[in-house]
């Protein structure tokens, strides 16, 4: 009787497990400001792009996800790449707002646009990271993809000839795709 009763209780809990898949993937883009403090201090416009996150629903509410938050710095005469790659947890506050909090690595690189391989591989700069968001959820098209808007802190302290640290704000447009 007690196997009965166990086996009812977990049958809705595989067949929910082999319905539906655990994992979403999102991309986003958008703009904002990289605070740079070394030496002196500067700040420059940026163009934020694509933002990966490639994440695993352990529930409703959580996610944990592989999340590369990035951007391009316009820094007069050249661009440099500031980037992160991040693990991070999303945990669902309400049906539409979602809260973000990561750590990982961070990246002052030359983007792969601007790279002059002739020259040799470009320098790479790495420090730690960590990156904060906040998503609302705009719109849902059928029951699996998703639009969102979302304001996102990343910070990071790199090591140059001097230690920089980052501190970018960006406003995200993302699209989302979950199939819970």
């Amino acid at each position: 009787m007690r196997l009965f009763i166990f086996a009812c209780l977990c049958l809705p809990i595989f067949v929910h497990a082999q319905t539906q898949s655990p994992w979403m993937f999102g991309v986003g883009f958008g703009g904002g400001i990289d605070f740079v403090s070394s030496t002196t201090d500067a700040r420059y416009s940026r163009v934020s792009l694509p933002n990966v996150q490639v994440g695993y629903h352990l529930s409703d509410a959580w996610t944990i996800l592989f999340y590369a938050p990035g951007g391009v710095d316009r820094i007069t005469p050249e661009n440099k790449a500031f980037e992160a790659l991040t693990f991070s947890a999303r945990y669902a506050m309400s049906p539409r707002w979602n809260c973000l909090a990561g750590a990982g690595l961070g990246l002052d690189i030359t983007p792969f646009y601007a790279v002059d391989y002739a020259d040799g591989p470009p320098p790479v700069y790495i420090g730690p990271a960590a990156v904060a968001e906040m998503d609302y959820l705009l719109l849902t098209f059928g029951k699996k993809w998703s639009l969102c808007a979302g304001a996102r802190v990343l910070y990071a302290n790199i090591q140059h000839t001097t230690a920089e640290q980052h501190v970018a704000t960006d406003l995200l447009i993302s699209i989302k795709w979950n199939n819970q």
